[in-house]
């Protein structure tokens, strides 16, 4: 398995451990169930930009989005006082789902722009676009 698409997943855990002081079993076994098939994913996949978007496109980055609800409503979130905790899992969904949807959209602008005609055209339209925000306008 590619080191990125492991550095991937760990980072993920990690963010799961490092915000929660977690004592329910029922949860760990949760968070190990759910590394466990991050890994079978990213076994599937050749490098990280595949398995981001695999993952984005897969029930289990939804699981893994409502593990963090189950933390929120169940454990403590390290170092915040009790008010501050809801605000705190927003953020973190939020910045989760932000790198998600970017990775997603940058592999497959990447890949629509490896299609002979269609990246001509893309890069066509950016220029004018970059070009266009210049020109003068007419009054």
């Amino acid at each position: 398995m590619d080191d990125l698409i492991k550095n991937s997943i760990e980072s993920r855990i990690d963010c799961i451990y490092n915000s929660y002081e977690i004592e329910d079993e029922d949860i760990k076994d949760d968070i190990i169930d759910i590394k466990n098939r991050l890994y079978e994913l990213g076994r599937t996949c050749s490098d990280v930009g595949e398995f981001e978007t695999k993952l984005a496109g897969s029930y289990l980055n939804q699981e893994y989005i409502d593990l963090f609800t189950k933390l929120a409503m169940n454990c403590k979130v390290k170092g915040a006082p009790v008010e501050e905790e809801e605000s705190v899992l927003e953020e973190i969904g939020d910045d989760a789902a932000r790198y998600v949807r970017r990775k997603a959209r940058s592999e497959v602008e990447s890949k629509v722009r490896g299609i002979p005609v269609v990246g001509d055209i893309m890069q066509a339209q950016n220029t004018f676009d970059l070009f266009n925000k210049y020109r003068k306008k007419d009054e």
